[in-house]
């Protein structure tokens, strides 16, 4: 696929849509198609998470999975400068392309990954089969389990969440003898600018995207931010220098 563009991508576009309302009456619980951001038709590495997060811009027309939260442009930034050759060599999407409610999130994970599986694996061919990382311990010990992708040994990144705020020290504990988080002395500046750059790029309102920086970078980062960054580039370079 050259660009987004491509007749083939707005198809596969459209079975997403009829399968998160499938999945609506299959799980009979609400969930809500969100749009993926486009980075890059023929990516060098594809990263893939379970599923798209609950939140209130969900439903915005121009709202786009992984381009709302500062743990999301952090990762986009390393991405950007860490993951192989500079530059938006990358592409983000999600096992399942449905926003679900939290409660019925978790016991469905299984059955609902194997149903999207096929849509996912098209979704790849389309980027001209990249090379995976897994977004989450979760999903990576699921994959070993069920087999659904082949995936490089340990090609799995740190899963940044609300719900899993708490782990970060733990997990930037495990690698501080490799990566310390002194983050570049401008990289709040630079990831805001990315963050714009991101924003812009897929359309969204000025009420959208100025919401959101005022939201995630009205205030310095946090040792919380610095470890993210830190987890973020260690596991970028990582993967790279092993693939």
């Amino acid at each position: 696929m050259k660009d987004f563009k491509d007749p083939k991508w707005a198809e596969l576009v459209q079975d997403f849509r009829k399968r998160v309302e499938e999945d609506k009456k299959y799980f009979n619980c609400w969930s809500v198609y969100v749009k993926l951001p486009e980075i890059c038709p023929q990516p060098e590495y594809c990263l893939i998470g379970m599923e798209p997060g609950a939140g209130n811009d969900r439903e915005k027309p121009e709202y786009r999975n992984f381009l709302a939260s500062k743990g999301d442009f952090i990762i986009n930034y390393c991405a950007y400068h860490y993951l192989g050759s500079e530059g938006f060599n990358y592409q983000i999407t999600d096992m399942a392309k449905g926003s679900i409610e939290i409660e019925n999130a978790k016991d469905t994970r299984p059955e609902r990954c194997k149903i999207w599986l096929p849509l996912l694996k098209n979704e790849l061919v389309l980027y001209g089969n990249p090379k995976i990382i897994l977004i989450g311990k979760e999903l990576y010990e699921l994959n070993i389990k069920e087999s659904y992708l082949s995936v490089p040994e340990n090609n799995c990144i740190y899963h940044h969440s609300s719900a899993n705020k708490n782990n970060v020290k733990k997990y930037y504990e495990s690698i501080i003898g490799i990566e310390k988080y002194d983050a570049p002395a401008n990289a709040k500046e630079k990831i805001e600018e990315l963050a714009i750059e991101l924003m812009e790029k897929h359309g969204y309102s000025d009420e959208l995207k100025n919401n959101i920086l005022s939201k995630e970078f009205k205030n310095e980062f946090t040792e919380h931010d610095k470890m993210l960054f830190a987890i973020y580039r260690y596991d970028f370079k990582r993967i790279s220098e092993s693939t």
